[in-house]
């Protein structure tokens, strides 16, 4: 807590500005105007967060703690800060920087459980592979014809999805084959996250681990019906789920306390349709869907039966209706960390996680690649 008075003067505040909520604009340096201050944290990170700016090391300004962190000053300040992610160069660096952030996230006390995502990219969107647009400008090509996806891998390949039970379950097998679905992989592994940032040397990017906390009461299980109700949109047609996501809409609009799918105003023939394709995996099940869960993200955690999931601690986000890329750092449901790896660090921590057994025999468990494991190490005489 600082004096108000001493923030006043700080920020330039004079006047009326004192007292105006709705807008405040001062050309100045906010690091320096604050450094007196002594209202931040964690000057040790400070030039690894904040690179690009010339900060005296000997009395320099402090980082604040928490970007949602307030000050009961008694007026408000609204700032868009962009915050570069800390970045690491080897694997005992990463492994002290993700139990700080875990520190951070259990000091809080929300019972939550932390999930990782490795991206070869760090510009990549932390959407599902069926939700992106076709690079070469033909849209959602993949989201529109998701029906025909399913429907054509069990069709010509029937014995391999003849173990699975659900809808999840095939979409699970669907996701390890590199068909677009509604879903994105996330592990319950640090170090496994780690080397999907790292594996592909010819990104020339850097790389970034994501970690992704979810409260322990959210998290749901295979056979949760609200996955079941996510799971079974895959069935429909582009059309059946654009007239779902209008009656969404409209229902959201005009009666926002409706709060269950029902063929009042739906369609009676794509209501019907739905719920036989749920029903068809789950005789049991009431309809009492939920019009909220149709457009959320839930974190799903799947059967351990297929050898790549049992490799990877497996776990997914399932996207619903019209689902939108996470924010930056999160949102309600999902708080967002990032650590960022740099392109020229990535080969010698692929070679530290090779040393602790993760490498492309254990992360993608088949005998495919396992040759080609035992090839690369004996081309590069490591065997």
């Amino acid at each position: 807590m600082c004096d108000l008075h001493e923030l006043e003067k700080a920020l330039n505040f004079d006047g009326w500005e004192k007292t105006r909520t709705h807008w405040a604009i001062k050309n100045s340096d906010l690091f320096v105007n604050l450094a007196p201050l002594n209202i931040f944290e964690n000057l040790e990170t400070i030039k690894t967060t904040f690179p690009n700016q010339n900060i005296d090391l000997i009395n320099p300004p402090q980082i604040i703690g928490h970007l949602n962190a307030t000050i009961n000053t008694g007026f408000s300040v609204e700032a868009q800060l962009t915050v570069i992610p800390p970045y690491i160069s080897d694997v005992p660096d990463f492994i002290n920087k993700v139990i700080e952030i875990n520190e951070i996230i259990n000091n809080k006390n929300e019972n939550r459980e932390v999930f990782y995502r490795g991206h070869g990219k760090f510009s990549y969107e932390l959407l599902p592979s069926l939700l992106r647009e076709d690079p070469k400008g033909k849209g959602k090509v993949y989201l529109e014809g998701e029906h025909l996806l399913f429907r054509e891998l069990l069709t010509t390949e029937p014995l391999s999805f003849s173990n699975d039970i659900s809808g999840f379950d095939i979409l699970t097998r669907m996701q390890h084959y590199g068909m677009p679905t509604r879903m994105l992989d996330i592990s319950g592994n640090p170090l496994t996250a780690l080397y999907f940032a790292c594996e592909n040397l010819k990104n020339d990017e850097d790389g970034e681990v994501l970690l992704i906390s979810v409260k322990k009461s959210d998290i749901c299980f295979y056979d949760s019906d609200k996955i079941s109700c996510l799971t079974n949109l895959a069935k429909l047609t582009a059309s059946q789920k654009d007239l779902l996501a209008q009656y969404i809409v409209k229902c959201q609009k005009n009666d926002p306390s409706k709060t269950l799918l029902d063929h009042t105003d739906l369609n009676e023939k794509v209501y019907e349709q739905y719920l036989h394709c749920i029903l068809n995996e789950k005789p049991y099940f009431k309809p009492r869907i939920e019009i909220k869960d149709l457009k959320n993200i839930f974190c799903v955690k799947g059967r351990l039966n297929q050898e790549r999931i049992i490799a990877q601690s497996g776990s997914f986000l399932i996207y619903g209706l019209d689902a939108q890329e996470l924010p930056e750092n999160g949102n309600d449901d999902f708080t967002v960390h990032r650590i960022r790896i740099k392109k020229d660090d990535k080969e010698k921590i692929l070679e530290e996680l090779d040393l602790l057994k993760i490498n492309q025999r254990t992360v993608y468990p088949s005998i495919d690649n396992s040759a080609k494991y035992i090839k690369n190490r004996l081309e590069n005489f490591k065997i």
